[in-house]
């Protein structure tokens, strides 16, 4: 019996002791490479189609609900140049995080959150409300930008579709820590065999 007892005991103690965090308390967000087209042609020739390459990855913490802002990077290339991290927008359905270049055009990354305002592993490839999830926003107060919505797209913003992908941090994330309600149900099952042994003793 004393045996028991002191098994259990040593199990509460090393359940109790560990700190808990939710499985998705962080995720890792991933833009995969996507290009969007113009509806002009650029280059030396004069015959290639206006292109943006860009691509991004960043983590997001969902008990502040802020970007973990050293996770951020991201490629571009393309007729606009450079696009580089700015700031997050939040709307009614989603988080647009929008990355600019040195002239004031855009290109806001839409995610959807959940009810709690949280952002959920999954895979996503509209904001939640529209069915795209990435718009380039070409300046049109100053500074006016005419090379991004003149010359190369035509219009002041593009709207396209790509795969965002949203994972637990580290692909498995926290999982592995059971949250407050399993480990009140495990101490209540080890209370429970405490209780047998007695009784059968």
């Amino acid at each position: 019996m004393r045996k028991v007892a002191c098994l259990v005991a040593m199990a509460l103690w090393a359940i109790m002791s560990t700190p808990y965090a939710h499985a998705d308390e962080v995720v890792d967000v991933s833009v995969t490479g996507f290009t969007i087209e113009g509806a002009k042609v650029c280059g030396i020739t004069g015959i290639n189609t206006c292109i943006i390459d860009f691509s991004a990855s960043f983590q997001w913490d969902n008990t502040t609900e802020q970007l973990v802002t050293p996770s951020v990077t991201s490629s571009s290339s393309g007729d606009l140049g450079t696009f580089s991290f700015a700031s997050v927008t939040v709307y009614p359905s989603d988080y647009g995080f929008n990355f600019g270049d040195s002239t004031g055009d855009f290109l806001i990354i839409a995610i959807p959150f959940a009810s709690d305002g949280t952002i959920q592993p999954g895979t996503y490839t509209n904001d939640g409300f529209y069915p795209t999830n990435v718009e380039l926003f070409c300046a049109f107060i100053s500074p006016f930008n005419p090379l991004c919505q003149v010359e190369l797209f035509g219009a002041q913003n593009v709207e396209v579709s790509t795969p965002i992908y949203v994972t637990s941090e580290g692909g498995g994330g926290s999982g592995a820590v059971p949250e407050p309600s399993s480990v009140a149900l495990l101490a209540a099952g080890l209370m429970g065999l405490v209780a047998f042994a007695k009784f059968k003793a």
